[in-house]
Formats: C-alpha cells, sequence, structure tokens
C-alpha cells in the first residue's frame, strides 16, 4: 500500500506538471501571436514613410537611399541602420533595405539595398556580381547588390532613379 501512496503522489504531480506546463504553452503562444501581429498593429508599420523617418531620427547619419518607382512586382521586407565604431575613433550609420520579388516560376529575386556616408566608405563592401552596382548621391554611396535576378529585373534595378527624400519614393506608404 505504501509503496502505491507514492505512486500517486507521483501521478498527482505529473498532472500538476502537466496543467502548468500547457498554461505556460498557452501564454507562450498567445504572447508569440501578440508578437507576430495578432494585436491588430500592423507589424510593417517600420517599413513605412513615417517608419523610416522615425529611425532617421533615432540614429542620425546618412539617409535612407530609395527607387523612386520600384521595380514590377517587388515590395520592401526589411530595413535597419547598423551603428558601427570605426578603428580611428569616430562613429558611422550604415542602413540597408531589402525587396524582394513575388514569387515567380525562376523563384524570388532579392536585392539588398546598403547605404553608407560618402566620406567614410568601405562600409558596404562592393557589389557582390555582375548584376551588382553602386550608385553616387549627393549625401549617400549605395550598393546594390541583386540575387538571383534576371536579366529583366537586373535592367529594372540598374535604371532605377534613386532618391534619399523620401517623401520622392512615390511607392512608400
Amino acid at each position: 500500500m505504501r509503496g502505491r501512496g507514492k505512486e500517486q503522489e507521483r501521478i498527482r504531480f505529473r498532472g500538476i506538471g502537466v496543467a502548468f506546463g500547457r498554461s505556460i504553452g498557452y501564454s507562450c503562444l498567445a504572447a508569440a501571436l501578440w508578437v507576430s501581429g495578432c494585436s491588430g498593429e500592423d507589424p510593417t508599420d517600420h517599413l513605412s514613410r513615417a517608419g523610416l523617418a522615425e529611425e532617421l531620427q533615432r540614429n542620425p547619419g546618412v539617409p535612407f537611399a530609395l527607387p523612386r518607382t520600384l521595380p514590377p512586382g517587388y515590395r520592401i521586407t526589411s530595413a535597419e541602420s547598423v551603428v558601427k565604431d570605426l578603428r580611428g575613433g569616430g562613429r558611422v550609420t550604415v542602413r540597408q533595405i531589402h525587396f524582394q520579388s513575388a514569387a515567380t516560376a525562376g523563384g524570388n529575386s532579392l536585392v539588398d539595398v546598403c547605404m553608407e556616408e560618402p566620406e567614410k566608405p568601405d562600409q558596404c563592401g562592393r557589389p557582390n556580381s555582375d548584376v551588382s552596382f553602386t550608385r553616387e548621391l549627393k549625401d549617400a554611396r549605395v550598393v546594390v547588390n541583386l540575387y538571383a535576378a534576371g536579366p529583366q529585373d537586373a535592367t529594372s534595378w540598374r535604371v532605377a532613379d534613386f532618391t534619399t527624400e523620401l517623401s520622392e519614393a512615390t511607392w512608400l506608404k
């Protein structure tokens, strides 16, 4: 009898553990859904004109460089600022924006646009392929790297007119 009481006690504690684990699991699930956008907030707010302007205020430095007109089939997927400490002292802000094409029979094309201060170059590196390129704007050096881009996509990006004025990017919400 004595061994049976301990076994029942173990089962009872195991039941409490399962219930506790489930409640923690449900709490984690609810938190994950809230963070991922089920809260009613738009998870792409930071990719809007206002969101990018806020980022420029938070981390001053080189401006975002965007195509005035977005090449057909592309959408912005992320934007970030990185503040780096320089070896000789001082700091530099580097910005990156990523674009992705809609799925096609040939797959997705990715575009990485990196902006650096003209007087503090070599933060973005060099273009990674023959279809990638750089642009020199008055207040930004821009490196545009294309991944899995077909000839038409590469041409669309190469002829795109870039601006550092957020208000001039016609596609930006």
